[in-house]
């Protein structure tokens, strides 16, 4: 059950700091002013990623502070969950090139939710230029590795402690 009296007020919470949370999913996680939400570790079906879960207000909302940690986001780090698109054969971003263009690849596979053919999007750095051929190359979604990286441990910790 959770304790709203324990919740940090939304004014109070400092941007790129970490809090530990009662939520849904994440024990820990940034905050991120701009998107009124934590960016912390998710795991699910085994796989750990970051996740943005939102502030627990009035009316939504699933992430409620209780406690400020001295951690905060490097600012090398970027405070997302998601870096964008990126092309699987040259790791270069790419972009949808518009409204006309509908994701391939889309599927009742979850392993095929992310995976999406790049004859829809082009590189970001050469716009003139449609990714390689069509239905040879995949784009995918990259998520924030460094911030998954800096968080897992306490993550984990945390987790024990309310495992006890």
């Amino acid at each position: 059950m959770w304790d709203l009296k324990k919740r940090i007020p939304r004014d109070e919470l400092e941007d790129r700091r970490a809090y530990k949370l009662q939520s849904r999913n994440l024990f820990v996680g940034f905050w991120n002013a701009e998107r009124d939400g934590f960016n912390g570790v998710r795991e699910k079906f085994g796989d750990r990623y970051i996740f943005m879960e939102y502030y627990y207000g009035d009316d939504s909302g699933t992430a409620l502070p209780y406690e400020a940690l001295d951690l905060w986001l490097p600012p090398a780090i970027p405070n997302t969950d998601y870096l964008g698109s990126f092309c699987q054969e040259c790791d270069k971003p790419v972009k949808s090139l518009g409204e006309g263009y509908k994701p391939r690849g889309w599927g009742d596979n979850p392993d095929e939710m992310i995976k999406v053919l790049c004859i829809g999007w082009t590189h970001v750095a050469d716009e003139d230029k449609i990714c390689p051929r069509e239905g040879e190359y995949m784009s995918y979604a990259k998520g924030n590795e460094a911030m998954l990286e800096l968080l897992t441990p306490y993550d984990e910790a945390i987790a024990a402690e309310r495992r006890i």
